[in-house]
């Protein structure tokens, strides 16, 4: 009886060990879709701002598919991420970003543009969340990885 115990034991641990290394990371794309809308991750790149601060520019494709006229910026929540610390938004909706404020009406689209303070040249990962305190993730890119790899 304890031989049948010791067995089944074994089996039952080598299961839960093997279901654990079956948990790969999920895989991403770019383009995101919350309550009827849809913002799609283009190119980036990078610029030097009046006061020397290095910025990466994110553009994106926005579309509104609700029956009321809707924002970007108010749609989806834009994270960046570079060596795991959060990067600083610097999107001036009064200016250069202000197409994340234009209002879209239904079926309609805009190109917008989120910029990021760079702290260097390592790559940056870019998430587009739900616009919610869970801030689930709906898409993810990666930018800069060929700068820092021709650095290698």
């Amino acid at each position: 009886m304890r031989k049948i115990c010791f067995m089944l034991a074994l089996v039952l641990l080598i299961l839960s060990v093997s279901g654990c290394s079956e948990s790969a990371e999920k895989e991403w794309g770019t383009t995101a879709t919350y309550d009827n809308c849809i913002l799609e991750l283009q190119n980036a790149v990078t610029k030097t701002n009046a006061d020397g601060e290095s910025l990466l520019y994110v553009t994106a494709h926005y579309t509104n598919e609700q029956s009321e006229p809707l924002y970007a910026y108010c749609s989806f929540s834009v994270k960046a991420f570079q060596n795991d610390r959060a990067l600083e938004d610097c999107s001036d909706i009064n200016e250069g970003e202000k197409s994340l404020i234009t209002e879209v009406k239904n079926g309609n689209s805009v190109s917008v543009c989120y910029a990021f303070a760079l702290t260097d040249d390592s790559p940056v990962e870019v998430l587009v969340c739900t616009p919610t305190a869970e801030e689930k993730i709906l898409a993810k890119k990666s930018y800069l990885e060929d700068a820092a790899s021709s650095e290698a």
